[in-house]
């Protein structure tokens, strides 16, 4: 269940950046990919982190 909402999450993400590039120009863009990047990482290392100490 997991795994499908991440990739749910991963596909209207990368429609937001498409969109940003398309109405912004690519400087939007890349700032936007890069945020989502960032918080992509942050909310792994905090489910990892939440993972190993529940066990």
């Amino acid at each position: 269940m997991g795994q499908r909402i991440q990739e749910i999450m991963s596909i209207i993400c990368f429609g937001f950046i498409i969109f940003a590039f398309w109405c912004y120009g690519w400087k939007i863009g890349l700032l936007e990919m890069l945020v989502i990047f960032i918080g992509a990482n942050i909310g792994l290392s905090i489910l990892v982190t939440l993972k190993r100490n529940l066990k």
